[in-house]
């Protein structure tokens, strides 16, 4: 529940535990997405090498292997954003109280 003080709302202590516990998984996850995708770039790397893959199909297949390079490339950009923009909330003094994380709850 939010009240309403002048121009401002004021969360109370439920709604401010409740943000954070949603924002500990929002940071967990952008923690976990650089594995999580070298997992999944990995299954199917290993799915497009596969020896069961007749070699007359593995031309067919060359596109999907340069766009899990592809793939690799924009998740190594997609974790330097995110990771720099949760980083403003990670062991930082000056982020709103209920949102600093501690490096070792990340």
């Amino acid at each position: 529940d939010m009240a309403l003080d002048g121009d401002a709302f004021v969360a109370s202590e439920d709604d401010m535990r409740a943000e954070r516990a949603a924002f500990l998984k929002i940071v967990r996850a952008v923690y976990a997405y650089p594995d999580d995708v070298a997992r999944d770039v990995a299954r199917w790397r290993s799915s497009l090498d596969s020896a069961h893959i007749p070699a007359h199909h593995r031309p067919l297949l060359a596109n999907a292997v340069r766009e899990l390079d592809r793939a690799e490339a924009c998740a190594e950009a997609n974790t330097a954003f995110t990771r720099a923009a949760i980083d403003n909330f990670v062991h930082n003094p000056y982020a709103p109280e209920h949102l600093r994380v501690p490096k070792e709850e990340v």
